[in-house]
């Protein structure tokens, strides 16, 4: 996991994705896997209020993000259900946010977001590739620059967009 860097390496590692079944408020559950193939995508980790900025810079941004193939999926690293009231309507939030299964996503995904020492970071992301690896990490305050500015997170999605299938989707991961 520590292996996972800001940025896309070509050739780089390729570690599975956990896959994650979710719901977002009255909608059927979905899962990661349903991407393979199709979307990239970005899974969000946050807390409030210390990601507010990044959620909101992210639901700015998301029409763009959405139309070079990449989903965003944010998950309450609390796991409160109603974190969509917590959130507001101010900006409107039009990616999935995860009202059902945060708790377990964030279990998964914790074990990919530690830094170097603690303590654990209040938000990370992680971006997929298409075939449903984890292929960059971002964890706020890393060094060097972030998808915080939206111009590099961009560029990690060209990355991916641009690179060619090695194979098949990956089987599933397991703990």
């Amino acid at each position: 996991a520590r292996a996972l860097t800001p940025l896309v390496e070509r050739n780089g590692p390729r570690v599975v994705a956990p896959d994650f079944t979710y719901a977002v408020g009255p909608t059927p559950p979905r899962s990661l896997k349903e991407f393979r193939g199709r979307w990239m995508a970005l899974v969000v980790l946050f807390s409030l209020p210390e990601s507010r900025h990044r959620i909101d810079q992210l639901a700015a941004a998301y029409r763009e993000i959405e139309f070079s193939g990449t989903e965003v999926v944010a998950v309450p690293m609390d796991a409160d259900p109603a974190i969509i009231g917590r959130l507001g309507a101010t900006p409107p939030i039009l990616f999935p946010v995860v009202t059902e299964g945060a708790a377990e996503i964030t279990a998964a995904y914790g074990l990919f977001s530690r830094a170097p020492g603690p303590p654990a970071p209040g938000h990370a992301e992680f971006l997929l590739d298409r075939q449903g690896y984890l292929r960059a990490r971002w964890i706020p305050g890393g060094g060097g620059r972030g998808w915080d500015d939206l111009a590099t997170l961009r560029a990690q999605i060209d990355v991916l967009d641009k690179e060619q299938r090695s194979g098949p989707a990956p089987d599933e991961h397991v703990h």
